[in-house]
């Protein structure tokens, strides 16, 4: 096979897999969100769909630690939210600003809401916390966790009470988006979110990466972290700050790539051990980390032909798949505005020659740990030389 022919097979391989997998991403995505629409009808089209309709009282933890920018934001959109049967439990962990003191202010101007404020004089652990305060302050049958610089969706909590009233879980994760903002960085990684929200519909059950936004019951015995059911609730909306510039955003994507590659590595090895029912889930998700194993073999491949063999219809061809991928998930989003997601499409390209050159990353990884390998054994040959060579000195003196 010549070297042309080559270049095809790899290439007609490679997008033929990439496009086939986002397309199952983007119907399964669509998919769920039907599902979730027309199970909602059923329900309250049901002659008991009141029972259903209970209000729980929900407890929200949250930490604070020298938050006083963004505590009272993060309080501001509980208030405001359209539950209203909620506690909220501030945890300062020993916080040397005034966050305190703007935490008792918020409260004296908002007296209607529960609000309370549990001074640490010492930081903790944050899992010890988070079992002292729902011993001796929470009240709640539902536990929500959230940081000071977080900030819930009006209908957050109304979405939160409806998953668990309808349906048998222990623990829920909400979707974490951040904020908009104009800048690279903030776009960079709120298309990043955007990708990971779209493949998480998928894979309904799935852990999220911070514990942080994770709703359970109070009858959990086993910790947050550790609740097993998690269920992905898309429309339960918590927003974080974004990135303060395009360098943060793009360390953060790659050690969420190292992360999911991990993943991967261990679906690939635990495909095995699964739930008969969650069969289809673990394929899926192999599938994707096939792909995502494979990408920085065949976008090298692409850049070497673009680059030493002038031959760069294959790197445009799957940069502009990636392109369109990218589009589609922006114009699917059902939570940011029609201005945003022109913003967002104006911008794709630029963040997906990003997201392209962070595909490549895992390489750039191996063959640096390849290179620092070699160079401990060298310097410690050198080394060993040198020893001998001053004992072969003090023995010839």
């Amino acid at each position: 096979m010549t070297s042309d022919e080559l270049s095809h097979a790899s290439l007609i391989a490679f997008l033929s897999y990439g496009l086939a997998l986002a397309a199952l991403n983007l119907i399964g995505a669509s998919w769920y969100d039907v599902v979730q629409t027309k199970r909602r009808r059923q329900i309250l089209a049901h002659p008991h769909a009141r029972g259903l309709r209970r209000r729980p009282l929900i407890s929200v933890i949250i930490q604070a630690r020298n938050d006083e920018l963004v505590i009272e934001k993060c309080l501001d959109s509980l208030i405001k939210s359209r539950y209203r049967k909620y506690e909220i439990i501030v945890v300062d962990m020993a916080s040397s600003d005034f966050t305190k003191k703007k935490t008792r202010a918020f409260g004296a101007a908002h007296p209607s809401a529960s609000l309370r404020l549990v001074a640490k004089r010492q930081k903790s652990p944050w899992p010890e916390l988070i079992n002292g305060t729902l011993q001796k302050y929470a009240k709640g049958e539902l536990i929500m966790l959230l940081k000071a610089d977080q900030a819930a969706s009006q209908q957050a909590l109304a979405n939160i009470a409806w998953h668990f009233n309808t349906q048998k879980i222990e623990a829920l994760a909400a979707n974490l988006q951040p904020t908009a903002q104009p800048s690279l960085g903030a776009v960079f990684e709120q298309i990043e979110y955007l990708v990971v929200a779209q493949a998480r519909k998928l894979k309904i059950f799935n852990r999220p990466a911070s514990e942080f936004g994770l709703v359970f019951r109070r009858s959990v015995a086993s910790p947050p972290g550790l609740a097993k059911g998690q269920f992905y609730a898309s429309d339960v909306l918590i927003y974080k700050p974004p990135a303060r510039s395009i360098l943060k955003a793009y360390k953060q994507y790659l050690s969420h790539q190292l992360r999911r590659l991990e993943g991967s590595l261990a679906s690939l090895l635990n495909i095995g051990r699964q739930q008969p029912w969650l069969l289809p889930k673990a394929a899926i998700s192999l599938l994707a980390g096939v792909l995502r194993l494979s990408a920085p073999i065949f976008i090298g491949y692409f850049i070497y032909l673009a680059v030493w063999l002038k031959y760069p219809l294959p790197l445009a061809l799957s940069w502009t798949a990636g392109v369109g991928f990218l589009w589609l998930t922006i114009w699917s989003a059902d939570h940011i505005s029609v201005y945003q997601k022109m913003r967002l499409s104006f911008l794709a390209p630029i963040m997906g020659s990003f997201f392209y050159l962070a595909s490549l990353m895992p390489i750039v990884a191996i063959l640096g740990f390849i290179l620092y390998s070699l160079k401990k054994i060298i310097v410690r040959a050198f080394r060993k030389i040198g020893r001998q060579t001053l004992e072969a000195k003090k023995l010839a003196a």
